[in-house]
């Protein structure tokens, strides 16, 4: 967390494509709420960019979505968190890193 209250992500892009990445900022604790923002960033490939989102009421994540072009196509991949303490909620609430691996963005581990 930052001294102004808002959450830090840092996302490691270890695709051999440049990544816009989407994260949507849930408003509130409970899943349902709706959102509070969205952050974008933009991270070549195997560098990592930290991001700051959110404050002190709206620290959680419920979603993202990335985009790479490959081999002059779009590719996106977006993932919704459906239920509180599921894998994709503990991948971005309970992390400090994202890595992308692989230009599908599965989103392989995080730390």
């Amino acid at each position: 967390m930052s001294l102004t209250g808002a959450m830090k992500k840092i996302i490691v892009n270890e695709t051999m494509h440049e990544i816009s990445i989407t994260l949507y900022v849930r408003k509130g604790v409970k899943l349902k709420s709706g959102e509070f923002g969205t952050i974008n960033a933009t991270v070549e490939p195997g560098q990592e960019k930290q991001v700051f989102y959110g404050d002190l009421q709206n620290g959680y994540l419920n979603a993202f979505c990335c985009t790479a072009i490959v081999d002059g196509k779009e590719v996106k991949y977006s993932e919704r968190v459906k239920e509180c303490g599921c894998h994709l909620d503990n991948l971005l609430n309970h992390k400090d890193i994202l890595r992308f691996k692989e230009v599908e963005f599965e989103v392989l581990s995080a730390e």
